[in-house]
Parts: C-alpha cells; structure tokens; sequence
C-alpha cells in the first residue's frame, strides 16, 4: 500500500497510513480523529503537523486485503469521509449490515490466491510433467497457486464482485474494476511475490481519478469532469498515473552505462495508449454507477471487438492486434494451425506464423544490435518472458520451445498478444 501513498502524495492529497493492528475500527478511527486534529482541537493531546493543509470536509480511505475491507467499514460509518477505494478485499468483508452512502471504488483481481495460475503440462498418456522448477519458487507462500479460469466464475453472494450492486441498490456512486491477470498481492507487493506486469499502474489510475472526482472534483469542476472522463473511458489510458510511476519496472543496463548511473537504468511501467479494454478483466466486469446513475455502463461489454478489425473478441484469434483475415500459419515449430493468430503468435518474428529456430535466431541478432536482421519483421512478437524487453532471454526461450523443452518463462507475453504498445526501441 505504500505504493498508493506514494502515487497520492505526488498527486497533491495529503498522506497517513497509519498501523493498526488486526484491521481495527475503533483504532481506524482514532487514527482518524489524530489526522483531523489541530492545536485548538486536540486528538489525546496530539494533533497532525500538517494540520493547516488538510481540508477536513474531503477525507476518502482506501485499504488493501483486510484494510479494504476496513475502509469500507470506516468509510460508510464516519462522517467525515466522502470517497472510498477498496483495493481487493478480503473474503471475510461484510457490507451487508451497513448504511451505504459514500462514494466507493472496488478493485478486484482476476485471481483469488497470490500467484498466477500454474498449468501442470501433460504427457501424450496423460501423466503430468514434473515442473522444472521446484514450486516454492513460483509461489509466494504460504499462499497456494490460484485455480485455472477456464469459464467466467460466478460470484458466491456477499462476496466482494457482489459489493457494486449492493452500492447500486442504495444509489450511492460506485466503481468496481477488475484487474486483467491481477493477484492479490499486485496492491500489496511484499518482497519474494510475484505479480501482474500492469496492475499496480492500473489500480494507480482508478484510484486516482476516484479521488480526484469525490475529493478535489467537490469544490473544481473542472477537475471534476477530467476525472469523470478517466473513469468512464473505453479507448485508451491516458497519462495521469504514468506521472507518478514509481513501484513496478525494469532495470536497463544500457541505459544505466549511458546515464552514468544505476539509477539512470531504471525503466518504469507506463500504460499511456494502452487500449483500455486489454487491461481489464474478461472475468470480472468493469462496470460503473456514476452521478447517481446518470452515467452508468458495463465496460467489458462495451469492448466488443478491441483491435476494430471487424472480428468479435470471442471470435477472434488475436483480439488484441488487428488480423481481420485470421491467418494461422502454424504454431511452435508446426505448420499444424493452434489457434492463435500470426499477428500475435509470441516468438514468431519472422512473421510467417511458425516459432522456430529462425526466430530465435532473429531476436538473438536484435538484442546483439547485429544488421542486417531482415527476418526480424514482427518485434511486437518477441517479448515471449513478458519483461517488457526483446534480448538474449527471449532468444533462449524461443530456441528451447522450438525444440520441445519450452521454459517456464515462454508464453503468449508478448506485446501483441497482451494489446500493449510496441516501444519504438524495443
């Protein structure tokens, strides 16, 4: 969550996150009453130093887990809030029993557990193949793996994907957006777990515009209808969180060699022009109750064909880079068609729709810097590790799936199949 404070305090909001212990209400609200404090109106003696900055009449709180669950308590029973953001909330969160009138925000992964869904893969006769690596390294324990989606779940009543009809029912402006291949951990991020590439900078632009509309928005209209607009958009993200993209990225050796400095290698996640419907939920719905229901939509379902070639998502074999004759050439090294487009076919540079040791050796050449590459033709492919980069790595995950030993960091991770950006320098 220090994440978010960050990314808050940056934006102009003044800042607490205050320890307390087993997710507690009355202590919850201590801490509040100490953040509204001033010297003429103590809190137990103590009052916040930043007192003149703070404009009591537009708290909002936001919680991660049980904290979600917290602020959605604290945030309906005290006054003195006016926005709430719920980042993920724990299966034990209970609204039913509440007054519900403040504004609220519910963010929600795609996945229950805190690691990305592990498929076992099986052998002609059925029998598993043992992992390569033991499975400890791939899960942030003592969390187990999350179980694998394979038809959109229904919501067990009560639960958190239920809390935005429940708002809804009572009229009370809400938000729930669902985090495409989300974790719990992706609004916690403690050290050893694992997490989506994207989340964090997803959930930093929700929670952003929540705030900026039902907290700054109040008393400036015309950062009320800014924020309006990030929320109810369906086209792309624009850069308002990318200007404070602080917690998840890459390190670029080259770039650092050429800043002089390890910190000049730094590399932050942005998602600026990112289609918007490629970083939501096809589990989950992104859907909002906004100005009392005057705006209201489901904007999942409001992304129909998210590359505009003219092919359904559900139909289309690369919905996220435009292929409107649904070429599929092949697959890993066979010219047996698997279902997944050429356009966005990871670890096929070359561009005929077949991974093989042409490719592999393509991204080896690009990542070397070697000219002429003249079967490197479709870098929006390459990036099979998901790390945002096109090098050796990549390289070596194409070589070892080309010849039937794929790795664990193969995958459909690429830009074009994951509907980001190709980076010019890639």
């Amino acid at each position: 969550m220090f994440w978010a404070a960050e990314v808050l305090a940056e934006a102009g909001y003044l800042v607490i996150v205050p320890y307390v212990g087993g997710n507690d209400v009355d202590s919850t609200i201590d801490a509040t009453d100490y953040f509204a404090a001033t010297p003429d109106s103590p809190a137990r003696g103590e009052f916040n130093p930043w007192w003149q900055r703070l404009d009591r009449t537009r708290l909002g709180i936001a919680g991660h887990s049980g904290a979600a669950g917290l602020a959605l308590t604290v945030g309906q029973i005290d006054p003195r809030y006016s926005a709430i953001v719920a980042f993920d909330p724990a299966g034990s969160t209970d609204i039913s029993s509440l007054a519900l009138h403040t504004p609220t925000m519910i963010q929600v992964a795609d996945y229950s557990g805190n690691t990305s869904a592990i498929v076992t893969p099986l052998l002609p006769d059925g029998t598993e193949v043992p992992l390569p690596l033991p499975l400890p390294v791939l899960t942030f324990l003592p969390y187990g793996p999350n179980e694998t989606r394979s038809d959109y779940p229904v919501p067990a009543p009560g639960s958190k994907y239920t809390f935005f009809d429940s708002l809804r029912s009572a009229a009370v402006d809400t938000m729930q957006v669902g985090i495409r291949a989300a974790i719990h951990i992706d609004w916690g991020r403690p050290e050893g777990g694992t997490f989506s590439t994207y989340g964090e900078m997803v959930a930093s632009y929700y929670a952003l515009a929540w705030f900026d509309r039902y907290l700054k928005g109040v008393n400036d209209a015309t950062m009320a209808a800014d924020a309006r607009r990030r929320l109810t958009a369906i086209d792309t993200f624009d850069g308002s969180a990318d200007a404070h993209s602080i917690g998840t990225g890459f390190f670029d050796a080259a770039q650092a060699a050429a800043g002089g400095s390890a910190e000049a290698g730094n590399v932050p996640i942005k998602i600026e022009g990112f289609p918007i419907c490629n970083r939501i939920s096809f589990y989950y719905p992104t859907r909002y109750f906004l100005e009392s229901g005057a705006l209201e939509r489901d904007v999942r379902a409001s992304c129909p064909d998210a590359d505009l070639d003219g092919i359904a998502n559900d139909l289309d074999n690369c919905p996220f880079v435009a292929n409107p004759g649904q070429a599929d050439n092949g697959g890993i090294n066979t010219t047996t068609p698997d279902g997944i487009g050429d356009a966005c076919q990871c670890g096929d540079v070359s561009g005929n729709g077949i991974v093989n040791g042409q490719d592999a050796n393509a991204i080896k050449r690009h990542g070397l810097g070697l000219e002429p590459n003249p079967t490197f033709v479709a870098p929006g492919n390459c990036d099979v590790t998901g790390n945002g980069l096109c090098n050796g790595q990549d390289a070596n995950a194409v070589k070892r799936a080309a010849l039937g030993s794929p790795t664990p960091l193969f995958g459909q991770n690429c830009h074009n199949a994951l509907g980001a950006p190709v980076p010019p320098n890639l």
